[in-house]
């Protein structure tokens, strides 16, 4: 049984922005997983001990984690996304909009 949840206007703003999101967070997980210098200011390490290295790589790899989830979830609203934009369509609520 499928039900609508979201009207035609939501729907696209929602695909819009999930799938920005995806792409912007996958970017940026895979940019901190290779320990991408440009976000050092974003560690948040605040003082330089011996362990210092092992400290960075490790908030580098916990902050890619965190970002490649973001990205998941991003992808499961792409995809009520894209079934709500499918039962708009066939509904014909879509029709008004172009």
């Amino acid at each position: 049984m499928a039900f609508k949840i979201c009207g035609p206007k939501s729907v696209l703003c929602m695909l819009i922005l999930s799938a920005m999101g995806v792409v912007i967070l996958s970017v940026v997980g895979i940019l901190f997983r290779f320990n991408c210098a440009t976000f050092a200011e974003d560690l948040m390490i605040e003082e330089i001990e011996e362990d210092f290295v092992t400290k960075m790589n490790d908030r580098y790899k916990e902050l890619a984690y965190n970002c490649l989830i973001a990205a998941g979830l991003y992808g499961i609203t792409l995809g009520v996304a894209i079934w709500q934009y499918n039962l708009n369509r066939r509904d014909g609520s879509m029709d008004a909009l172009f």
